[in-house]
């Protein structure tokens, strides 16, 4: 029923916002280490 659907939605809504959270931080730590990780990797730097 639509209660259960209600109640279904409420924990991804959550999650929606703990990702619109840390999603600038993961972001911006993978801008730090990515470059890191592809000079490491191809050995072009």
């Amino acid at each position: 029923g639509n209660a259960e659907e209600e109640r279904r939605d409420e924990p991804d809504e959550m999650d929606v916002e703990v990702e619109k959270r840390f999603l600038p931080v993961i972001a911006g730590l993978a801008a730090k280490v990515l470059p890191k990780l592809f000079c490491a990797i191809t050995k072009k730097c």
